[in-house]
Protein backbone atom coordinates (compact mmCIF):
# COMPACT_ATOMS: atom_id res chain seq x y z
CA UNK A 1 0.00 0.00 0.00
CA UNK A 2 1.46 3.52 -0.86
CA UNK A 3 2.68 5.36 2.31
CA UNK A 4 0.19 8.71 0.98
CA UNK A 5 -3.32 6.20 1.07
CA UNK A 6 -5.42 6.90 3.68
CA UNK A 7 -6.95 3.93 5.69
CA UNK A 8 -10.23 4.97 7.44
CA UNK A 9 -10.69 1.21 9.15
CA UNK A 10 -9.19 0.06 12.22
CA UNK A 11 -8.16 -3.41 13.36
CA UNK A 12 -10.88 -3.01 16.86
CA UNK A 13 -13.59 -1.51 14.80
CA UNK A 14 -12.75 2.38 14.91
CA UNK A 15 -13.23 4.80 12.70
CA UNK A 16 -10.20 6.80 11.93
CA UNK A 17 -11.81 9.60 10.26
CA UNK A 18 -13.03 10.67 13.40
CA UNK A 19 -9.77 11.03 14.82
CA UNK A 20 -8.03 14.50 15.09
CA UNK A 21 -5.04 13.55 14.51
CA UNK A 22 -6.37 11.95 11.48
CA UNK A 23 -8.48 14.89 10.17
CA UNK A 24 -5.51 17.27 10.43
CA UNK A 25 -3.06 14.94 8.33
CA UNK A 26 -6.41 14.39 5.91
CA UNK A 27 -6.91 18.53 5.73
CA UNK A 28 -3.36 19.53 5.64
CA UNK A 29 -3.50 21.20 8.85
CA UNK A 30 -1.10 19.29 11.11
CA UNK A 31 1.19 21.98 11.42
CA UNK A 32 -1.10 24.43 13.29
CA UNK A 33 -2.82 21.10 14.92
CA UNK A 34 0.64 19.90 16.09
CA UNK A 35 1.32 23.97 17.33
CA UNK A 36 -1.76 23.54 19.25
CA UNK A 37 -1.43 20.61 20.84
CA UNK A 38 2.67 21.22 22.09
CA UNK A 39 3.46 18.25 19.25
CA UNK A 40 5.61 18.23 16.34
CA UNK A 41 4.38 17.76 12.93
CA UNK A 42 6.15 14.35 13.00
CA UNK A 43 4.24 13.07 16.07
CA UNK A 44 0.54 14.12 14.67
CA UNK A 45 0.71 12.84 10.90
CA UNK A 46 -1.20 9.63 10.80
CA UNK A 47 -2.77 8.38 7.76
CA UNK A 48 -4.84 5.43 9.56
CA UNK A 49 -4.56 2.32 11.82
CA UNK A 50 -3.73 0.22 8.26
CA UNK A 51 -1.47 2.76 6.50
CA UNK A 52 2.45 2.79 7.28
CA UNK A 53 2.27 6.15 8.52
CA UNK A 54 1.08 6.04 12.06
CA UNK A 55 1.10 8.83 14.89
CA UNK A 56 1.79 8.39 18.74
CA UNK A 57 -0.93 4.93 20.52
CA UNK A 58 -1.06 3.48 16.61
CA UNK A 59 2.83 2.88 16.27
CA UNK A 60 2.55 0.63 19.22
CA UNK A 61 -1.38 -0.65 19.40
CA UNK A 62 -1.14 -4.07 20.26
CA UNK A 63 -4.38 -4.63 18.53
CA UNK A 64 -2.56 -3.97 15.64
CA UNK A 65 0.03 -5.69 16.69
CA UNK A 66 -1.92 -9.11 17.31
CA UNK A 67 -4.24 -8.03 14.38
CA UNK A 68 -1.42 -7.86 11.55
CA UNK A 69 0.47 -11.44 13.27
CA UNK A 70 -2.38 -13.16 12.55
CA UNK A 71 -3.87 -11.85 9.51
CA UNK A 72 -6.79 -10.57 10.52
CA UNK A 73 -8.84 -7.64 8.86
CA UNK A 74 -10.72 -7.56 12.39
CA UNK A 75 -10.37 -7.89 15.33
CA UNK A 76 -13.70 -9.32 15.04
CA UNK A 77 -12.46 -11.79 12.76
CA UNK A 78 -10.41 -13.80 15.86
CA UNK A 79 -11.50 -17.05 17.45
CA UNK A 80 -10.58 -14.93 20.45
CA UNK A 81 -12.96 -12.29 20.15
CA UNK A 82 -13.22 -10.28 22.33
CA UNK A 83 -9.80 -10.91 24.42
CA UNK A 84 -8.84 -9.56 27.26
CA UNK A 85 -6.69 -6.65 25.73
CA UNK A 86 -9.57 -5.55 23.49
CA UNK A 87 -11.83 -5.77 25.98
CA UNK A 88 -9.56 -3.12 28.27
CA UNK A 89 -9.53 -0.76 25.19
CA UNK A 90 -13.66 -0.87 25.07
CA UNK A 91 -13.58 -0.70 28.56
CA UNK A 92 -11.10 2.47 28.80
CA UNK A 93 -12.30 5.71 30.87
CA UNK A 94 -9.89 7.94 29.17
CA UNK A 95 -11.36 6.80 25.39
CA UNK A 96 -14.91 6.65 26.09
CA UNK A 97 -16.27 6.11 22.41
CA UNK A 98 -14.21 2.90 22.11
CA UNK A 99 -17.16 1.90 23.99
CA UNK A 100 -18.86 1.37 20.24
CA UNK A 101 -16.27 -1.04 19.74
CA UNK A 102 -18.81 -4.01 19.86
CA UNK A 103 -21.51 -2.27 17.89
CA UNK A 104 -19.28 -1.14 15.07
CA UNK A 105 -17.38 -4.75 14.83
CA UNK A 106 -21.10 -6.28 14.74
CA UNK A 107 -22.30 -3.35 11.87
CA UNK A 108 -19.44 -4.50 10.11
CA UNK A 109 -19.78 -8.19 9.59
CA UNK A 110 -23.49 -7.32 9.28
CA UNK A 111 -23.46 -5.19 6.07
CA UNK A 112 -19.48 -5.29 5.36
CA UNK A 113 -16.52 -3.03 5.62
CA UNK A 114 -17.30 -0.69 2.74
CA UNK A 115 -21.42 0.22 3.16
CA UNK A 116 -20.15 0.67 7.10
CA UNK A 117 -17.56 2.99 6.16
CA UNK A 118 -19.63 4.81 4.36
CA UNK A 119 -22.14 5.22 7.14
CA UNK A 120 -19.02 6.22 9.34
CA UNK A 121 -18.17 8.69 6.99
CA UNK A 122 -21.50 10.71 6.79
CA UNK A 123 -22.19 10.46 10.81
CA UNK A 124 -18.57 12.27 11.43
CA UNK A 125 -19.66 14.70 8.98
CA UNK A 126 -21.42 18.03 9.76
CA UNK A 127 -24.41 18.25 8.52
CA UNK A 128 -24.53 22.25 7.98
CA UNK A 129 -21.48 22.10 6.00
CA UNK A 130 -20.07 18.97 5.81
CA UNK A 131 -16.64 19.13 6.92
CA UNK A 132 -15.01 16.15 8.92
CA UNK A 133 -15.19 16.55 13.35
CA UNK A 134 -13.89 14.23 15.43
CA UNK A 135 -15.07 12.34 18.92
CA UNK A 136 -13.64 14.62 20.72
CA UNK A 137 -16.20 17.92 18.80
CA UNK A 138 -18.98 19.55 19.97
CA UNK A 139 -19.48 21.64 17.34
CA UNK A 140 -17.91 21.79 13.87
CA UNK A 141 -14.71 23.06 13.72
CA UNK A 142 -15.46 24.64 9.98
CA UNK A 143 -18.61 26.27 10.59
CA UNK A 144 -19.27 26.55 14.55
CA UNK A 145 -22.75 24.24 14.40
CA UNK A 146 -23.53 21.67 16.99
CA UNK A 147 -22.31 18.18 16.20
CA UNK A 148 -23.36 15.27 17.52
CA UNK A 149 -21.38 13.88 20.46
CA UNK A 150 -19.94 9.99 19.96
CA UNK A 151 -22.80 8.22 22.18
CA UNK A 152 -25.57 9.71 19.50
Amino acid sequence: MPQNEFRFDTYCGGFCGACPQFIATESGTVDAFAAQNNKTPGEVICYGCKSDVLCGWCKICPLKKCAESRGLEFCGDCNEYPCDVLQRHIDNPDYPYHSLVPQQMADIRAMGVDAWLAGQDRRWRCPTCNARFSWFDSTCPNCGAKTRSWSE
